[in-house]
C-alpha cells in the first residue's frame, strides 16, 4: 500500500527535466524579440505630430492596437504579421475559387500545404511592400526630408520588419505551445491594452465622472466575459453507432458525440474587416481622390457603411458555395 502511495505521488521535479519549461522560455524569448522592433523607429519623422493624428484618426487607431503600438511610435515593426494573415485571407479565397489550389490542399497532403504556405509566404511579402509604401506615403506631411532615398529606406526597413515578425510567428508555431500568428497578436493587444487603460481612467478622474468610468469597466468585464462564452461555446451533436446498444438500456448509448463550435470563424472575421475596410483609405491615400476619402470615413468605425459583421459570411462553412459562386459571377463581369 505505501507502494501504490509512493507511485501515485507528483513529482514536480519531473516537470523541470522535461522539454516544456525550455520551450516555454523560447516562446517568452520569441514574443519579447517581436516587440523589440516595435520599439525601433523609423528615422526623420516628426513623431508627436503624428500621434497626434493618430488619436483623431479611429481606423488608424485600430490597426495600432493589431500592431502593439507600432504604428503610433513608428517602429520598424509597425506592419507586424497582418500583412501575412493578409496572404493567408487570400489564399483561402482562392482555394475556393480554383480547383488545382484545392486539390494542392486536399489530395497532397502536407506535401500540398507546405506549397501553399510557400505561395502564402511570397505573397505576404507583396502585401508588406505594399503596406509599407502607402503608409511611408501617408507619412509625407510628417517627415523632415522626404526624398527618394528616404522612402526607399523605410519602405525596406517596414518590409523586413514585417518578414521578420512572420518568421517569428513560425518559429513560434513549430514549437507547439500555440498558433505563432495568434500569439503575436494576443501579445501586440495585450501590450497595448495597460497604456490605453491608463489613459481612460486617467480622463476618468480628471473629469470626475466615476460613475462613467466604472460603467466603462464592468462594460470590459461583461464583453469579456461574453466574447469567452460564445467562443468555447459547443453544440455536442450525439453520435450513434448501430452496434453499440446497451444490454441495460436495451437501446443505442450515446456517450460519443461530435463537438460543433459556435464561432467556427473565431476571429479571423474581424481581422479581415479591419484589413479589406482599411483599403479605401490607403487607395485615397494613393490617388487624393474625394470620393475615396468619403468612402473612407464612411467605412470606419461607427461610420455610415460599417458592415464588419458581414465578413463572418466568408468564413461560414455552409456559405462557401455562395461565395464560389460570387466570384465566378463577379470574374465574368468583369
Amino acid at each position: 500500500g505505501a507502494a501504490a502511495m509512493e507511485d501515485s505521488t507528483i513529482d514536480f521535479g519531473d516537470f523541470f527535466k522535461g522539454p516544456l519549461p525550455g520551450k516555454f522560455l523560447k516562446l517568452l524569448g520569441f514574443l519579447a524579440l517581436s516587440r523589440l522592433g516595435v520599439y525601433i523607429p523609423l528615422g526623420g519623422v516628426n513623431q508627436a505630430a503624428f500621434a497626434g493624428n493618430l488619436d483623431q484618426n479611429s481606423l488608424l487607431g485600430t490597426l495600432d492596437s493589431f500592431s502593439g503600438g507600432g504604428i503610433g511610435r513608428l517602429g520598424i515593426c509597425s506592419l507586424g504579421i497582418v500583412p501575412f494573415i493578409n496572404a493567408q485571407i487570400v489564399f483561402q479565397l482562392l482555394t475556393q475559387l480554383y480547383p488545382k489550389l484545392q486539390e494542392l490542399q486536399k489530395k497532397e497532403g502536407e506535401a500540398g500545404r507546405k506549397k501553399i504556405l510557400q505561395y502564402t509566404r511570397y505573397a505576404s511579402v507583396g502585401f508588406a511592400i505594399a503596406q509599407a509604401i502607402g503608409q511611408v506615403l501617408f507619412l509625407r506631411p510628417y517627415v523632415n526630408d522626404f526624398s527618394t532615398e528616404w522612402v526607399l529606406t523605410s519602405v525596406t526597413l517596414l518590409t523586413l520588419g514585417s518578414v521578420f515578425t512572420t518568421f517569428l510567428g513560425e518559429t513560434i508555431s513549430e514549437l507547439k505551445l500555440g498558433n505563432g500568428t495568434s500569439l503575436l497578436i494576443f501579445t501586440s493587444i495585450i501590450s497595448y491594452l495597460p497604456a490605453s487603460f491608463g489613459r481612460t481612467v486617467a480622463e476618468g478622474f480628471q473629469a470626475g465622472n466615476y460613475v462613467g468610468l466604472l460603467t466603462i469597466i464592468l462594460s470590459f468585464f461583461f464583453l469579456v466575459l461574453g466574447i469567452v462564452y460564445v467562443q468555447e461555446a459547443e453544440r455536442k451533436i450525439p453520435l450513434n453507432y448501430a452496434s453499440r446498444y446497451g444490454s441495460r438500456t436495451g437501446g443505442p448509448q450515446r456517450s460519443a458525440y461530435l463537438p460543433f463550435k459556435v464561432n467556427s470563424s473565431g476571429v479571423m472575421p474581424i481581422i479581415f474587416s479591419t484589413s479589406s475596410l482599411a483599403l479605401p483609405a490607403t487607395l485615397a491615400r494613393f490617388t487624393g481622390l474625394d470620393f475615396l476619402k468619403k468612402a473612407a470615413i464612411a467605412l470606419t468605425p461607427g461610420g455610415k457603411l460599417n458592415i464588419s459583421s458581414l465578413f463572418n459570411f466568408f468564413y461560414s462553412q455552409e456559405n462557401q458555395d455562395a461565395i464560389k459562386h460570387l466570384l465566378f459571377t463577379i470574374i465574368s463581369f468583369c
